[in-house]
């Protein structure tokens, strides 16, 4: 009993370390976006925010949305959408692991 429970643990820990060990921080963090008003520099909450590939989120009461991009999508510029009080605004922004982009929207 006590080998099998010796056993168990080893192989629990295995699987928790295993994701650790293969995915740096760097290649798993994720990409912030912050919107902020222009004027204030506040954030913008409730914007809707589209990424070229269609993925789609909302922004939080301080302005910030997380992407979980594709690989392909890192390392590169990336076209966002952002959508808020009736106006469009798309931009080319940097994208990396762990990269924090604050985009000003102009006050309507």
């Amino acid at each position: 009993m006590k080998k099998q429970l010796t056993a168990a643990a080893v192989v629990l820990g295995v699987l928790v370390l295993v994701p650790y060990l293969c995915y740096s921080e760097s290649r798993t963090a994720p990409f912030r976006l912050r919107v902020v008003d222009e004027r204030t520099g506040a954030g913008v909450p409730h914007a809707r925010v589209t990424v070229e590939n269609g993925q789609q989120d909302t922004t939080a009461f301080d302005g910030s949305v997380l992407f979980w991009l594709d690989t392909a999508l890192m390392n590169r510029t990336v076209r966002f959408t952002i959508e808020q009080r009736g106006m469009t605004t798309t931009v080319g922004l940097p994208v990396s692991p762990g990269g924090l982009v604050a985009v000003p929207l102009p006050a309507p």
